[in-house]
């Protein structure tokens, strides 16, 4: 439902550099079936995806529905 698909939203997040964050809480499993395991950074992000992305950090990022 909707708090699953929120928890997936929080679990990652990115730098404006295009660093990964995962979130403290994500089973190492999860990341490695998400073949997201050895991903530690992805191309930087325009000014415009930079913003949004400071937003879902501050507000989103590790604030999972329990």
């Amino acid at each position: 439902g909707a708090d699953a698909a929120q928890n997936v939203l929080a679990a990652l997040s990115f730098e404006d550099d295009g660093t990964v964050l995962t979130a403290r809480y994500l089973d190492p499993a999860v990341l490695r079936a998400w073949r997201l395991d050895r991903v530690r950074k992805v191309a930087p992000f325009s000014v415009e995806q930079a913003k949004y992305l400071a937003h879902h950090r501050k507000h989103v990022f590790e604030k999972r529905k329990v």
